[in-house]
């Protein structure tokens, strides 16, 4: 799961994830296995572009199978 904060930082398994390690990664999912599923979570501050940037460089790298993955709202009267 790939993770993007409000300032549009990206971070992999907690870890903070430059532009080139970023591609350097989805290519090694391309490599491994073609079909691989990358998922994005991302702050709810979180701009458009920051979580479309990821996905751009998901699919060059021949990534096509992407999925958004959101926090479910919290019950009546709970923050």
């Amino acid at each position: 799961v790939f993770e993007i904060d409000a300032q549009g930082d990206v971070f992999f398994k907690a870890k903070p994830v430059s532009e080139q390690e970023l591609d350097q990664l989805l290519a090694g999912f391309k490599e491994a296995d073609d079909q691989t599923v990358i998922q994005i979570r991302a702050d709810k501050q979180t701009t458009y572009e920051a979580i479309v940037r990821v996905m751009s460089k998901a699919t060059k790298n021949g990534l096509t199978k992407l999925a958004l993955i959101t926090d479910p709202p919290a019950p009546a009267g709970r923050p």
